[in-house]
């Protein structure tokens, strides 16, 4: 008795219809989370350093450009589709599926088995992945929102452990002060920041972090990519997209 390839049917125009408005749907609200993010930095940053939007959006326009430059590098060769869709398909079918698609910084309504699965599906999908775990790395180790100091300041990436507690140390110790004007106290962190981040030391601390956080951005590529990121690799991860964002918030 002969045997039968069972092949999967070709979708219905309904079907298809209904899938385009889903991606559609999911590419709006992907879009708009990072609007949001975008406008939270932007706000952020002229607040604390008086930095034009017109400068700040062609900070990330550069950033977000280099992010999509190194990815293209790098799934240029042979193997990397391959070894890329393995290492997503053994995240998707792991218990831990829920935690791995969260440290992408992504919402709870994408932890969906079926949305994740389509998302395996998509050519794009390698870029979506990537460019989600560099992000990320960026808004945790070196934009950093949300972690400000006690004056809802923004400190520089850079600043060692040591000068930030100084810092808000000397400003605790001056709000303190009775009838301490606050904007007295913010023009003197002004001055005292923008004469630190001037110096060597702060050059040699930004350098140092830099190298950590690539250092970790590397574990986390690796454990998406399913390969190892080569020196070569990590040394054009750091010029397309580090050492872009540690000038933007340096």
């Amino acid at each position: 008795m002969a045997s039968q390839t069972q092949t999967n049917p070709e979708p219905s125009l309904d079907e298809a219809q209904q899938e385009i408005l889903w991606l559609r749907r999911e590419n709006y609200i992907l879009g708009n989370d990072l609007r949001m993010c975008t406008d939270q930095l932007l706000e952020l940053l002229r607040n604390e350093n008086e930095i034009t939007e017109h400068a700040v959006k062609e900070a990330f326009a550069s950033i977000f450009s280099g992010i999509e430059v190194w990815i293209d590098e790098i799934s240029g060769g042979e193997d990397f589709e391959s070894n890329f869709k393995a290492q997503y398909t053994q995240h998707l079918q792991s218990s831990r599926r829920r935690e791995h698609f969260a440290e992408l910084g992504l919402d709870s309504r994408y932890f969906d088995i079926e949305w994740t699965a389509k998302l395996k599906q998509l050519d794009t999908c390698h870029y979506t992945i990537l460019s989600l775990v560099i992000a990320q790395c960026l808004f945790q180790d070196i934009i950093r929102l949300g972690r400000n100091d006690e004056l809802g300041a923004q400190l520089p990436f850079g600043l060692s452990s040591e000068l930030r507690r100084l810092l808000e140390l000397l400003q605790q110790k001056m709000s303190d002060t009775p009838k301490r004007d606050p904007a007295e106290i913010v023009r003197w962190r002004a001055k005292t920041v923008a004469a630190l981040v001037v110096t060597k030391e702060f050059e040699d601390a930004v350098d140092s972090q830099s190298k950590d956080v690539l250092r970790r951005l590397r574990r986390r590529l690796q454990f998406w990519m399913g390969k190892d990121v080569s020196d070569q690799e990590c040394d054009s991860l750091r010029e397309y997209v580090i050492d872009r964002a540690a000038r933007l918030c340096a």
